[in-house]
């Protein structure tokens, strides 16, 4: 392939991590996901960076973790001060549009910066009406590449790939909120049950054939991948550090020629998305201990972190106004969970459930991995947003305190 491919970003809000399943997977699965996952690579290991929509996007959206870029639900206000993957894209030449059904998020002028268009919807029954029209004007004429039945987000994606021009290749972000009665009852926002795993595995297939019938299938980056992990049970009482809501499919297709059907056991996080975009794209992404990095580079996986860490805030999904901050620190062989107040869990990484605490036990893995998770932190502070700003925009910023 030559030239700078096209990038669509699948993001939902909730989904479990095995969405794209294996070749060896048993049990009941998407076949058509099955099939897609031969045609890219699927990362077994990845994780969020927070439980909360807001932290997690962030890191998406910046290659940073929520202790570097601060954006978080405890300073909802705060405006992200670094430049956002949409925006390093428009400076390699990107036309940059995003889609995103949850007003109040889309209305965020620091999340959406970088992107030429932003589409929200506006009058949600003229907007259903138009999509039920255009689906039965679709089922008319027999088309393929999937009628929309009712799917906002993609039929405006459709439209909006009908009306733009070809000539620049488009980065295309597409957000899919959990469909849940009360936004409060936390639990839900956790729960994918099989309609769930099925609307998303049509969300996809119908993205994937829209790409293909336009001739821009062989010439797209596919990446799908979630804020947050789900389970498919009704547990009352989910914590939402568990292992099942913070690990997160991650899903990348390339075009040719690129590595297919691999599955990559590396520990890997939301913040590297946007490296591995950036560079697939052609600009340049500077890596270090406080930001994301590149996950294929050339025709390979790089090499992963020894960890992962995932930053949970007052108020983030699923805890309480007020309460502690926890940070989950996952290792191969642990998971251990730290509180503000200095309380402590420690459990075995392969355990089910995390049914046994051991960090009365074992108080010396207990200072070891604490030792490694504020050593973590302490590097993402030394690297905070505002050294990652160009020299310009630091001078600015300096002649505004001064005056």
């Amino acid at each position: 392939m030559t030239g700078q491919p096209n990038i669509v970003l699948l993001c939902f809000e909730c989904a479990p991590s095995g969405l794209f399943p294996s070749v060896s997977e048993e049990g009941p699965h998407d076949e058509w996901l099955r099939s897609l996952a031969l045609d890219g690579l699927r990362f077994s290991r990845a994780y969020t960076n927070s439980p909360g929509t807001l932290e997690s996007l962030a890191s998406l959206w910046t290659g940073l973790w929520p202790a570097a870029h601060g954006v978080t639900c405890e300073s909802p206000t705060r405006l992200l001060i670094v430049p956002t993957l949409p925006t390093r894209l428009s400076n390699v030449g990107y036309k940059t549009v995003g889609i995103c059904p949850e007003t109040e998020l889309a209305r965020r002028a620091d999340i959406v910066q970088g992107l030429q268009e932003c589409i929200a919807p506006r009058w949600r029954d003229r907007v259903v009406e138009r999509v039920r029209a255009f689906g039965r004007a679709v089922a008319a004429r027999r088309a393929v590449g999937g009628a929309p039945r009712s799917l906002w987000v993609n039929f405006t994606f459709f439209r909006w790939l009908d009306r733009t021009s070809q000539p620049l290749p488009f980065f295309a972000w597409l957000f899919y909120p959990v469909k849940h009665p009360e936004k409060s009852e936390t639990s839900n926002l956790f729960r994918c049950d099989a309609p769930m795993c099925s609307n998303a595995a049509r969300h996809v297939r119908d993205v994937v054939r829209a790409l293909q019938t336009r001739g821009l299938w062989d010439t797209t980056i596919l990446v799908v991948t979630a804020l947050r992990g789900a389970v498919g049970s009704v547990e009352a009482d989910l914590d939402p550090l568990a292992e099942e809501l913070v690990r997160v499919p991650l899903f990348i297709r390339l075009p040719e020629p690129a590595p297919r059907g691999f599955v990559v056991e590396e520990f890997c996080q939301l913040s590297d998305v946007s490296p591995t975009l950036v560079y697939r794209a052609g600009g340049v992404w500077e890596e270090n201990e406080s930001r994301g990095r590149v996950l294929i580079r050339g025709n390979r996986a790089t090499p992963g972190p020894a960890c992962a860490v995932v930053e949970e805030y007052r108020g983030s999904m699923g805890s309480p106004v007020g309460g502690q901050r926890r940070r989950l620190l996952r290792t191969n062989q642990f998971r251990f969970v730290w509180r503000s107040d200095e309380a402590v869990k420690l459990y075995e990484a392969q355990a089910p459930g995390e049914q046994r605490d051991m960090a009365l036990e074992q108080p010396q893995t207990v200072a070891s991995l604490r030792a490694q998770l504020f050593a973590w932190l302490a590097r993402q502070v030394d690297g905070s947003a505002l050294e990652l700003l160009p020299s310009e925009t630091k001078n600015i910023l300096a002649r505004k305190g001064e005056s």
